[in-house]
């Protein structure tokens, strides 16, 4: 019996965002490379800012208020979206500018 892994690739493909090909090299186009340029220059911001405030929080015990533990929870979820979240929204608008639709379909599904 004959595969063919084209049409797996299809099926694997649950995103919901443009499928590579669609975007329009318009004023979109510069729109996302824009986005994804600042996305990126602050991304490292968030992450090495939020942990000089979890730093604090995490080493000194008389900082465990309850406003405190809010700021660490804020700051922690803040701390992940840079590390994980932006980078992966950069490498999918990256791979549907480019055309890589493997890359798109499975950055886009993680």
């Amino acid at each position: 019996m004959y595969f063919d892994s084209s049409q797996s690739r299809d099926v694997l493909c649950l995103t919901s965002s443009p499928i590579v090909g669609e975007i329009s090299y318009s004023a979109n186009y510069e729109l996302i490379i824009t986005v994804c340029v600042v996305t990126a220059l602050l991304a490292p911001l968030a992450v090495a800012g939020n942990a000089f405030i979890l730093a604090p929080i995490w080493r000194n015990p008389s900082l465990r208020t309850p406003s405190y533990v809010l700021l660490a929870g804020l700051a922690v979820t803040d701390f992940f979206t840079g590390l994980i979240s932006q980078p992966f929204f950069i490498f999918t608008q990256v791979a549907a500018i480019t055309g890589n639709k493997i890359m798109h379909c499975i950055i886009g599904n993680i």
